[in-house]
């Protein structure tokens, strides 16, 4: 499992301060221009946190699985990921704000992939999105990666 521990400022935020991805071109909004099948991403996008699923989900639309409103705003000073295959856990400051275990999420384990090669990685965008400068931010300060024995 992998930890991911983020800092912020207490100062200017605003834009993408974060995107964690399944995909290399994951661009925000659960977008990756069709390269992989397995593209979940977790954003953190002026104070709030969104969880979007992979091409895997049912519905086969944009896959928004929940949205977090304020979960990054001043009162916040630290937010945590833990990733793993199919599964996903947020929380900050203030606690859990989601747990989840669900096909539609992160796949790092090799899997075969419809649209691209099979997944075996994880992509941070700090401060802008995994793919493209276009969308970027500022008040991530510093990021802590942990590999955990789950």
């Amino acid at each position: 499992m992998l930890n991911i521990q983020m800092h912020f400022s207490d100062g200017t935020r605003s834009g993408w301060m974060f995107n964690v991805a399944d995909s290399e071109t994951n661009n925000g909004w659960g977008g990756d221009g069709s390269t992989q099948s397995h593209d979940s991403e977790v954003q953190g996008v002026t104070s709030s946190i969104a969880v979007y699923g992979d091409d895997q989900c049912p519905d086969g639309s944009i896959r928004h699985v929940r949205s977090y409103a304020n979960s990054l705003n001043h009162s916040v000073s630290m937010a945590n990921l833990w990733i793993r295959n199919n599964y996903l856990k947020i929380t900050n400051d203030h606690g859990m704000l989601h747990s989840e275990c669900h096909k539609c999420l992160f796949a790092p384990n090799g899997q075969p992939d419809d649209e691209g090669q099979e997944n075996e990685d994880i992509y941070i965008g700090a401060n802008r999105v995994v793919d493209g400068a276009y969308r970027a931010g500022v008040g991530l300060c510093s990021i802590k990666l942990r590999w955990l024995n789950h």
